[in-house]
């Protein structure tokens, strides 16, 4: 929805609200997720894996002859062992249709545009969004894990599996004259950081537990400087642009 109320010139407001629901989608390669799985019993995951020829004893992991009684071998080994046996000698994991990825959330606009008696311009912008739920699901019949508030990418492969703060805007203010612009902009990170967990709908994420003493870390990076992927809480930066046009 945009809003321009014609009592006040220059003057936008707009609200959207967004759903982005993926489903069957492609899940890197995971060796991990492959042997984890072959543990609780799924037989398309320890047909990826091959073992050697040995029998075990699952209780002890050692090595035994075959014929002894309650040994075992291959997948049995791996899933009766409890992590005692170590017998795969491959793990050929492989890139698969099955991931599943839900957000939600609303993003906000506000803009000012006022004409200056000297004729230069000021407009005045800020944008905000509100990340309601992120959840994602590695595999059919997996977790569902709520990523939202996670700092750093959560999935290289898959970039839109990035977690998202709840909240995060930007404002900026641009002053025009001619061939000439200034623009201090800022941007706000929302500062909870929270534990991968399984998603429960009517549940908080869990939080981590911050030094009270501690101040929100920002890095240096040029003229900006950008939130710290360390500091648990807001953190603010800015910068300033300047351009010169000609004509």
């Amino acid at each position: 929805m945009v809003f321009t109320p014609p009592q006040v010139s220059g003057l936008q407001a707009s609200v959207d609200w967004f759903h982005i629901k993926i489903t069957n989608a492609i899940e890197r390669a995971n060796t991990s997720e492959v042997e984890q799985n072959c543990a609780g019993g799924d037989a398309a995951a320890c047909s990826q894996i091959v073992f050697d020829t040995n029998y075990y004893d699952p209780a002890t992991g050692a090595i035994v002859a075959p014929g002894t009684p309650g040994a075992v071998t291959g997948a049995a080994a791996w899933r009766q062992g409890g992590g005692r046996v170590l017998n795969a000698t491959t793990v050929n994991a492989t890139s698969h249709n099955g991931a599943f990825y839900d957000e939600r959330g609303m993003d906000f606009s506000l803009s000012q545009l006022v004409v200056l008696p000297d004729g230069s311009n000021l407009v005045a912008r800020v944008l905000a969004t509100w990340t309601g739920e992120q959840v994602f699901q590695s595999y059919a019949g997996g977790p569902t894990i709520s990523i939202l508030g996670q700092t750093g990418a959560a999935n290289n492969f898959l970039n839109d599996n990035n977690p998202a703060a709840r909240w995060t805007g930007n404002m900026s203010i641009t002053w025009t004259k001619g061939g000439f612009s200034l623009t201090p902009n800022m941007r706000f990170v929302g500062g909870r950081l929270a534990l991968l967990h399984r998603h429960d709908p009517g549940a908080e994420p869990d939080v981590v537990q911050l030094d009270p003493a501690r101040r929100p870390g920002c890095i240096q990076s040029g003229r900006r400087r950008l939130p710290s992927s360390t500091a648990g809480r807001p953190c603010r930066s800015t910068m300033w642009a300047a351009t010169s046009c000609s004509g």
